[in-house]
């Protein structure tokens, strides 16, 4: 019998909201979008164009399959993986084969997929994510999963992942500068033999150092671009900053430890002071023998802690330079809290030494005349000659640190 036409069915796929807006913010930020999918190419170029995707012509996984393993094989997949942007009627192999491609061009990859034929690409991916209502296989080896199939919640994460690396990054260049720093104090001035420069009290100085300033600089950490080169920046940087930073702490040590044994041994210490150290060592003047080096190790490792703080808080202002006036290591940067922090850590520090009470707890002698006399010329001393070494890359060029990849003096997060 003859058919009437009663209703028109149409199946269309739909874009999933907000997918338009991430990968126009995405295409912003420097990441290029690649569609793998076993559709029919034209209808997964359509759909793309619809999203937004500058699409091109779009080819089919049997473009991918004529082109073997072979040298010329993969220059002609790479080439023609890096001019498209939809894939059609791909395979499980043909995906693996175009992230694959793209990761021999050094781009850093992250596949998105739901199914079983996805799980192979993720894998070979740098980041793989899966959908949550995906196959379980797939999210099985995931880095990621979308708990809400939400495509948009990839930009939220690579920002805080940009951020976390940043934070990473600032917190290395402070904890190793300073944790070299200390050891090779603790070498020179061993093989000096001026007895131990630190005591467990005074470490915990670190706490003003270190601690605080990487716990503030990486809840401030900012979004931008990872330093591709990281290790050897960190090299140019480290590495004059600590060995600069300790040879001026030596010659403080030095300078104080020899003075303090000198008017005990001459007997030319007036009776306050000598009353002091007796207080700070325990010990006796006259009767215990070792007094004389016990208040010198104290009065030089006072003097020590004394520099090495405010030369640590400097550092970070080398880092992050607030003006074009420290801009030795760097560009300057428009966040002024690091160089708040700066002054709030050396008012806390300057508290420290001040305060008999703090200064005791830690394991120092109290504000002292000639401490200051001997710390403040090497800290105007030592600021100049870490400017001009960074400025100039001159342990660079000693070390042959220079040669190593990246731009030189480049930014270090």
């Amino acid at each position: 019998p003859a058919l009437a036409p009663v209703a028109l069915v149409v199946l269309s796929d739909e874009l999933r909201p907000g997918v338009a807006d991430a990968l126009e913010r995405f295409a912003a930020d420097g990441v290029a979008v690649k569609v793998l999918s076993g559709d029919d190419p034209r209808t997964v170029a359509a759909l793309a164009a619809k999203a937004g995707l500058d699409v091109g012509e779009a080819v089919a996984g049997s473009e991918v399959e004529e082109l073997d393993d072979s040298a010329g094989g993969r220059a002609a997949l790479d080439a023609l993986v890096a001019r498209t942007t939809v894939f059609g009627r791909v395979t499980p192999e043909q995906k693996e084969r175009v992230v694959a491609s793209l990761r021999r061009g050094g781009a850093h990859v992250a596949m998105l997929g739901d199914g079983v034929n996805d799980a192979r690409a993720l894998k070979r991916a740098h980041v793989g994510v899966a959908m949550r209502s995906g196959s379980a296989v797939t999210r099985d080896v995931a880095d990621i999963v979308l708990v809400d199939d939400s495509f948009d919640a990839l930009l939220p994460a690579r920002t805080e992942g940009r951020r976390i690396i940043d934070g990473i990054a600032v917190s290395m260049y402070v904890f190793l500068t300073r944790v070299a720093t200390q050891g090779l104090v603790i070498m020179a001035v061993t093989m000096l033999g001026l007895g131990f420069p630190y005591s467990p009290t005074q470490v915990g100085l670190t706490l003003l150092t270190v601690g605080v300033p990487t716990l503030f600089l990486t809840l401030w950490a900012t979004p931008s671009e990872p330093d591709p080169d990281l290790l050897s920046n960190l090299a140019r940087f480290v590495v004059p900053a600590s060995v600069v930073t300790a040879g001026a702490g030596t010659v403080v040590y030095t300078v104080l430890y020899q003075g303090i044994l000198q008017g005990f041994t001459s007997g030319r210490t007036p009776a306050q002071v000598i009353e002091q150290f007796q207080s700070y060592t325990g010990l006796t003047y006259g009767t215990d023998a070792d007094f004389a080096g016990a208040a010198a190790t104290l009065g030089a490792q006072t003097g020590l802690s004394t520099f090495v703080g405010p030369a640590s808080f400097v550092l970070i202002l080398f880092l992050l330079p607030p003006h074009r006036f420290l801009a030795a290591w760097t560009a300057p940067v428009s966040d002024r809290r690091p160089a708040w922090l700066v002054l709030g850590l050396t008012v806390v520090f300057a508290g420290v030494v001040g305060t008999p009470a703090l200064s005791s707890y830690f394991g120092l002698t109290g504000a002292a005349r000639p401490v200051f006399l001997v710390v403040l010329p090497v800290l105007v001393c030592w600021f100049a000659l870490m400017w001009v070494v960074l400025r100039f890359r001159l342990m660079d060029r000693m070390l042959g640190t220079h040669r190593l990849p990246g731009r030189v003096g480049q930014p270090p997060s």
